[in-house]
């Protein structure tokens, strides 16, 4: 189902769509996500909002539409991507947005954890170091590539497959706890 996720009645149309096909709704991933590399003197206020809209209001909206669904059924996992960039911000700046909104991501996991572990919701996140993707294609055989390679402890980047096992064992109820 294609939708904007900083758009909520579009969220909110996809999530019924989805509940009505499927009768519920088990497992949200917030993954959408976009970045500007821009440095905090240079940054566009619209780009700032893009940014935001896309990384941190969207997994909210997606949480919230699919948490009112997964509540009537008492159970349910949702999946944040958020970034390692939440933990510890960039090495070299430039990522004003995309880091405020990833650390945003971990602060919406941890509450809304707590808020909706009563109703048999679990919510976590997954935060990534550097990988293959349509985002940071533009920088492979870059000089911050290979330096990124360079401290990264497996000595690579990562590859959107990686990230695959964490959220199947979160999905999963070996995740239960």
């Amino acid at each position: 189902c294609e939708l904007d996720v900083a758009d909520e009645r579009s969220v909110e149309r996809v999530v019924k769509n989805v509940s009505d096909r499927y009768a519920r709704l088990d497992v949200l991933i917030n993954n959408a996500g976009t970045v500007n590399r821009s440095s905090v003197m240079a940054l566009e206020r619209a780009a700032w909002d893009h940014v935001l809209a896309t990384n941190l209001t969207g997994p909210f909206l997606c949480t919230k539409q699919a948490a009112r669904v997964m509540s009537q059924h008492g159970s349910g996992s949702i999946i944040n991507i958020a970034s390692i960039y939440a933990l510890t911000g960039p090495s070299k700046g430039l990522f004003s947005a995309y880091t405020a909104a990833k650390h945003g991501v971990i602060g919406l996991t941890r509450a809304n954890a707590v808020e909706l572990a009563p109703l048999g919701i679990r919510v976590n996140a997954i935060a990534p170091g550097w990988h293959h993707t349509e985002m940071t294609a533009s920088m492979r055989g870059t000089p911050d590539y290979d330096a990124t390679e360079r401290r990264t402890p497996m000595g690579r980047w990562g590859e959107p497959h990686d990230v695959v096992g964490a959220a199947l064992y979160l999905a999963s109820p070996a995740a239960g706890f």
